[in-house]
């Protein structure tokens, strides 16, 4: 039931193109019919009859008293594949063409005549096809007739006046009233099906991309960044492939932008902005490489204790002081710390730039989430002391902030790569933040 509502809240809105394609598709069907050869199929049927006096004795010669071992019906039977073949022979079309006046040659008439025999029986099938339903009848009923005496010709033996096999005609054909092709209702109605599907089909693509937020778009798309599914035994690596390849485009435009670090900002506030950082930390460090995750955005409470980059802003802290290193060495984290008395002040310093240059030096990337690129102008102060942003959208980010966000990021002194389409749970990453 709720397939059937959806369908019918899909078809709602667009129920004229769906109308439109299905119609189409039965005007094509019926256009297709105009250019299928029309055919009539007619059928006669031979019944191969072995008398009663048509024993073992009886075909064998008397003047040498042969004594055979297979009986006429048993013979027949073997004989049946031979008359096939005999049917779509001169000696029986020949004869044939010259009785009815065909304008034909015997092979293009053998294309026309199918020899069927029925299974476990001594009957065989004369079928024809012809564009003539009168035609197609009148050749099959010929070439029964001519086949049958061509038969008795053939089986007749010289010590006999009478053939022992007797072909009778059982069944005349009869004109077909209706062609076998083109097939007009059925071909229409599955030109019509067609349509309603390709409608159908059309429609739910238009659905679906009017309802596609705007980050997901090919253009300045940099990548997507998602979880694995994890089982409830905590299998997997948690480590999405989508994140992989992100990793792999971020990497690559830190090396075309000969820079170090990149800013992670959303255009409102979000969790999923610590998160795409903390997977692109994971990603890197799984490649080989060394990251360092940075937290400056000051407007969020943090929820670990300790100094941290507000502190080394301010000159009470050094960069070695606030960072926590893990066993490794190829991954740290540096919190917000205690937030500035001006964090606008405390972004534009050059405090922040020489962090950042430390962290550099030390480290293959340097990750920094920053505030929400629409609610503050920290975010493009904070990227001008960066080499490059990207913009993580949020699934709930509306195109327009989506647009707004990256015309800011741009019109800040620093090289904007593209968005990141976010497509994991952050709620578990903001345990860390």
């Amino acid at each position: 039931m709720k397939e059937l509502r959806d369908l019918t809240e899909l078809v709602r809105g667009r129920w004229s193109t769906v109308v439109m394609v299905t119609l189409l598709g039965g005007v094509a069907a019926g256009v297709i019919n105009l250019f299928i050869p029309v055919t009539f199929v007619a059928v006669s049927r031979i019944f191969v009859a072995t008398p009663a006096w048509n024993d073992s004795t009886a075909i064998g010669s008397p003047a040498e008293a042969q004594t055979l071992t297979t009986y006429g019906d048993e013979f027949t039977q073997m004989r049946i594949p031979s008359y096939q073949r005999i049917a779509s022979t001169p000696m029986v079309l020949e004869p044939v063409m010259r009785e009815l006046g065909l304008d034909t040659t015997a092979a293009q008439l053998n294309q026309q005549v199918t020899i069927r025999a029925v299974p476990d029986t001594v009957m065989l099938d004369v079928e024809v096809r012809n564009p003539s339903a009168g035609l197609a009848a009148d050749i099959s009923n010929a070439v029964s007739e001519q086949l049958i005496a061509t038969i008795k010709q053939l089986e007749k033996p010289p010590f006999n006046t009478v053939s022992p096999v007797q072909p009778v005609l059982v069944s005349a054909a009869l004109a077909p009233s209706r062609p076998v092709t083109p097939q007009v209702a059925l071909n229409i109605g599955l030109g019509l099906a067609f349509g309603l599907v390709s409608g159908l089909t059309y429609a739910a693509f238009r659905a679906q991309r009017a309802a596609a937020p705007a980050y997901l778009e090919p253009d300045n798309l940099l990548g997507v960044a998602g979880r694995d599914e994890v089982t409830e035994t905590g299998d997997g690596d948690g480590l999405g492939r989508d994140t992989r390849f992100l990793r792999v485009a971020v990497m690559a435009g830190l090396h075309e932008s000969a820079s170090g670090s990149i800013l992670l900002v959303a255009p409102r506030s979000s969790d999923a902005t610590f998160a795409v950082g903390m997977q692109l930390a994971e990603a890197m460090v799984e490649a080989g490489a060394t990251a360092v995750l940075v937290s400056a955005d000051f407007t969020l409470p943090t929820n670990v204790p300790g100094p941290g980059l507000g502190d080394v802003l301010a000159g009470t802290a050094s960069v070695a002081d606030v960072l926590r290193v893990d066993k490794s060495g190829n991954s740290a984290f540096m919190s917000s710390g205690s937030p500035p008395g001006s964090a606008t002040a405390a972004l534009a310093s050059p405090l922040l730039r020489d962090a950042i240059a430390q962290l550099e030096s030390r480290f293959d990337c340097v990750l920094i989430v920053g505030p929400a690129v629409l609610e503050t102008t920290d975010a493009v102060d904070l990227a001008a002391s960066t080499g490059t942003c990207a913009l993580v959208c949020p699934p709930d980010a509306t195109p327009n902030e989506v647009a707004d966000g990256e015309q800011l990021l741009r019109s800040a002194e620093s090289r904007y790569l593209g968005r990141i389409a976010v497509s994991l749970t952050t709620s578990s990453a903001m345990g860390e933040r």
